[in-house]
């Protein structure tokens, strides 16, 4: 990776390979960005084994160029992250000053967060259609009856003090109206940088691996692709 100061306002700037133009880099990234791109942060088998029981929305991070598996991670010191992603940057990884950012080697264990929906919600949300500009949304319903609307692809849900586990797709008539939309606030996940391999691409959810893919039916607004349609490799 290749870092660039402008000459005039002082910035730091880099080419994006994956979308194919120039990005803005803060002053607390660039170390982060050097690092990752001059070590190696590989994930272990058993590493890998753990997330492919979790799978990564293909539709999350897509716009970063990455591969996002959010989970539930223990780091080396001893800390808990509930919510947290390990993340795989194809080409170019912008972390946030946000989120704690370390990465794979500082991660001993990998689990199921509660705050992670159910693979089919999630498979959802990169399928719902713009039902109005910036507004793609997918009605969901918690375990207690309370329903809520997503917004564009997500992986976690911590709204109203409903867990991600507790909620499921709504087979119904939504009102985009008066539901309330749960929204994300990122600042609560963390971050584990780890290095893009080919393997990687078999974290990502296919329709093939939904145990339920009847649940994806009648639900308004999600269009989704089968196997037979494309989606195959």
């Amino acid at each position: 990776m290749k870092i660039y100061k402008c000459k005039t306002c002082g910035e730091n700037w880099s080419y994006d390979f994956v979308r194919q133009k120039m990005i803005s880099i803060s002053e607390y990234d660039v170390e982060s960005l050097l690092r990752t791109d001059s070590e190696t942060h590989t994930a272990t088998a058993q590493q890998m084994l753990e997330m492919l029981a979790i799978k990564a929305n293909p539709e999350v991070g897509s716009g970063e160029g990455c591969i996002r598996v959010p989970c539930e991670v223990t780091d080396k010191k001893g800390k808990l992250h509930e919510m947290a992603s390990i993340c795989f940057p194809i080409a170019f990884a912008e972390l946030d000053e946000s989120n704690y950012v370390g990465y794979i080697e500082d991660v001993v264990a990998i689990r199921p967060s509660k705050y992670t929906m159910p693979i089919e919600v999630r498979f959802a949300t990169g399928c719902a259609s713009e039902y109005a500009m910036g507004f793609s949304p997918t009605p969901v319903v918690s375990g207690k009856g309370r329903k809520f609307l997503l917004n564009g692809p997500n992986d976690f849900f911590r709204f109203k003090g409903i867990k991600g586990t507790e909620v499921s797709l709504y087979h119904g008539e939504p009102n985009y109206r008066s539901w309330p939309v749960a929204r994300y606030n990122p600042k609560l996940e963390s971050c584990f940088i780890a290095d893009y391999q080919p393997e990687c691409d078999n974290l990502l959810i296919r329709f093939a691996d939904l145990e339920h893919p009847e649940e994806l039916q009648n639900v308004q607004g999600i269009w989704v692709k089968t196997e037979v349609e494309g989606t195959q490799d």
